[in-house]
Order: C-alpha cells, then sequence, then structure tokens
C-alpha cells in the first residue's frame, strides 16, 4: 500500500509540475505568419519573415506587451493559395492563434478572408492589393492601399513627366490583383484623355511574350502597363526593349520588388509606380537600418515595412484592449488607430473596410535605383 501511495504521490506531483507546459502557451500573444517563402511569391514572402521576425525580437527585448512575449508561428504557403487555405485552418484549429499577419497575395486573402471572418480571427495582410477585399469585413484587414486609390495618381503624374498619348495594358487574368490593378490603370487612362490601344491578357507562370510585345509595339504606344506581378513584368520589359521600346512602363506594388531591377536591369529604367513607402522616407530610417544589419545589408521593400508594422499594431492592439485575447476588442483597438507611427506610415483604418488609409508616393526606376519622386 506504501509503494502504491507513493507511486501515485509521485504521478500527482508528476502531473502538477507538468501544467505549466500547456498553461505557458497563454504566457505568449501567438501570431500566425502564413507566408510564402518560396515559390512565385517568396520574392515578397522572403523579406516579410524577416521584418515579422525583426519587430517581433525588438517588441519583446523591450519587455514584451503587457510582461508577455510575441510568439510567431510560420509556415510557408509555397506560394500556392489551397495551400494557404490549409495552413490557416492549422493555424486556427491547432494553434489556436487569434492574430494572423498575412497572407501574401490578393489571391491568398480572397480565399483566406472568409475563413477568418466566420472564425473571428485577425488578418491583416501586408501586400494584397486588389480592391474590395476587405470590405465590409470587421476582422480582416490589410496595410495596403488598394490599387483604385493609387493608380489615378500614377497616370497623373505619368503624363506630368512624358508627352503621354497611346498605351496598352499588359494584364494578368489569373490573380485578382493584377486583373483589378488593370481595370483601374484602363479606366485611369481613359479618364486622364490617353488612349488604350490594347489590353493584352496573360496568365502567371508565361514566359514567352515576344508575339504580344510584337503585336503592342505595333501602334506605336508612349507606355505600357504592366498590371501583374514582378516575374512575369521583368520578362514583358526586356523583351520590349529588345524589340526597341523606349517609353514608360507604369504599375503598383509590383514594381517595389528590387527582383524588378534584378531580373530587367537596365530594361526597368523609366519605370514608374505610386508606392505607400519609401526608403527615403524619414520615419523609415530606422527600420531600413535595422533590417540591414538582420539581413546582411539586404535593402527592404515596402512590403517589408508593412509586415514589420503590423506586428506593432498588433502589439499596438493587444495594449489598448489591455490583454484581452477577445477579438471584438482587438478588432476594435485596430480600427481606432489614428496617425499610426512607423516605417509603413499608417494614418489609420477605413471604417467600412479593413484597408489602411495611407498616402501615396510617386517613384520611378531610373539608373537601375527606385528614387522617390516630387509629388
Amino acid at each position: 500500500m506504501r509503494v502504491k501511495s507513493f507511486l501515485g504521490l509521485v504521478i500527482a506531483i508528476g502531473l502538477i509540475l507538468s501544467q505549466p507546459v500547456f498553461a505557458s502557451a497563454q504566457d505568449t500573444f501567438k501570431i500566425g505568419l502564413p507566408i510564402a517563402t518560396t515559390g512565385k511569391l517568396s520574392g515578397y514572402g522572403i523579406g516579410e519573415v524577416e521584418a515579422a521576425k525583426l519587430a517581433v525580437k525588438e517588441i519583446n527585448e523591450s519587455g514584451g506587451v503587457l510582461g508577455k512575449k510575441l510568439e510567431l508561428i510560420h509556415y510557408d504557403t509555397a506560394s500556392d493559395h489551397r495551400e494557404t487555405i490549409n495552413i490557416v485552418r492549422k493555424l486556427i484549429q491547432q494553434d489556436k492563434v487569434t492574430l494572423i499577419c498575412g497572407p501574401v497575395s490578393s489571391q491568398e486573402s480572397k480565399v483566406t478572408f472568409p475563413i477568418l471572418e466566420e472564425a473571428k480571427v485577425i488578418a491583416m495582410s501586408p501586400s494584397s492589393l486588389a480592391p474590395a477585399l476587405t470590405d465590409g469585413m470587421k476582422y480582416c484587414f490589410r496595410n495596403t492601399a488598394a490599387e483604385d486609390k493609387l493608380a489615378p495618381d500614377c497616370v497623373k503624374k505619368a503624363k506630368q513627366l512624358w508627352p503621354i498619348k497611346k498605351a496598352v495594358v499588359f494584364q494578368v487574368q489569373d490573380d485578382p490583383y493584377g486583373k483589378g490593378m488593370g481595370d483601374v490603370f484602363i479606366s485611369s487612362l481613359k479618364e486622364q484623355g490617353i488612349e488604350v490601344l490594347e489590353v493584352l491578357p496573360y496568365k502567371q507562370g508565361e514566359t514567352d511574350f515576344s508575339a504580344r510585345v510584337t503585336r503592342a509595339l505595333a501602334g506605336k504606344p508612349d507606355t505600357m502597363v504592366l498590371a501583374g506581378l514582378y516575374n512575369e513584368q521583368a520578362l514583358i520589359m526586356l523583351e520590349a526593349r529588345r524589340q526597341g521600346f523606349e517609353g514608360s512602363f507604369l504599375d503598383g506594388a509590383g514594381f517595389t520588388s528590387p527582383k524588378i531591377i534584378e531580373i530587367a536591369g537596365k530594361s526597368a529604367d523609366n519605370s514608374l509606380f505610386v508606392s505607400t513607402w519609401s526608403l527615403d522616407l524619414p520615419n523609415a530610417q530606422h527600420f531600413v537600418k535595422a533590417f540591414r544589419a538582420a539581413t546582411d545589408n539586404k535593402e527592404p521593400q515596402q512590403s517589408d515595412a508593412n509586415t514589420y508594422d503590423i506586428i506593432r499594431i498588433f502589439a499596438h492592439a493587444i495594449q489598448k484592449a489591455g490583454g484581452d485575447r477577445n477579438t471584438d476588442a482587438l478588432a476594435a483597438a485596430i480600427h481606432a488607430i489614428k496617425d499610426f507611427s512607423g516605417p509603413s506610415g499608417v494614418l489609420g483604418f477605413e471604417q467600412t473596410s479593413g484597408d489602411a488609409i495611407r498616402k501615396g508616393y510617386p517613384t520611378i526606376i531610373r539608373d537601375q535605383k527606385f528614387i522617390l519622386l516630387n509629388e
């Protein structure tokens, strides 16, 4: 009997000692990170993951939030929106997160935001830009301004820089960001008196644009709108320059990736876009310096700055909600933000959607460098 009692006591003590292992999950605020680090979106995702880690490191080293540390849970979506659905469900059901930074693209956001809304989990994408993705949503946000707010400014600035009269539009068809952006650019060009000669559709992953570029150049356009992501955009630039095109290229966030210059080289010169962030902005300098130090001197891009601030916005919301993990309280805290200080320059969030209110900065690629222009 004494042996049994002793064994019972040992088991009981073991159970008691094991309890903090399970309770420790409440000693951190977990943030899911469904971000692609392989595949076609990795040119954005790798930097976003580094930026998230940097923000968490800085916050935790300064004492955390309400005395508790932030904990990142990252899964690579492999740039596949179907895999992103599985990962988001895993973060909700298995990891029990209430905050998600991501996903990367508009396509991924389009298929996962409804799931997150139903689960009442807070999510904020750093790089999805298709119009209307968060309209009417309570828990899903974007630290971006949709292209329908930026494209008209891009066309206006282009007219100031060059005597543009005729344009062609290359428009990706199987991505909601590029498709939506192309539609906005087409409307903006026409509204500002520029003739749209032709819209040339393509799909992600295509590599041969020679025939379409030849067709585009037949009308002698002054500018080309490249509505898509950097992979195909850079190839179109190379082919257009090879065939003698000397005009300008216009786009939105696709041009913000350094991969454009890395792939297209000098062919990317005279590319114009309106971005909500720049390396040269005064409020970006701490982040730029810290990011370079953390990544062996790599240059951050817009989506990296957006990710860095998403983590800080989540920390701010937790603080304002008094540590409440209830997502209604966290969502209210995010919507109440006014002029959030950080490298991405968030002025607040729209009340009818989860889109950030951001200022646009016209930027040109010149001599294979990003140059911030006067407004």
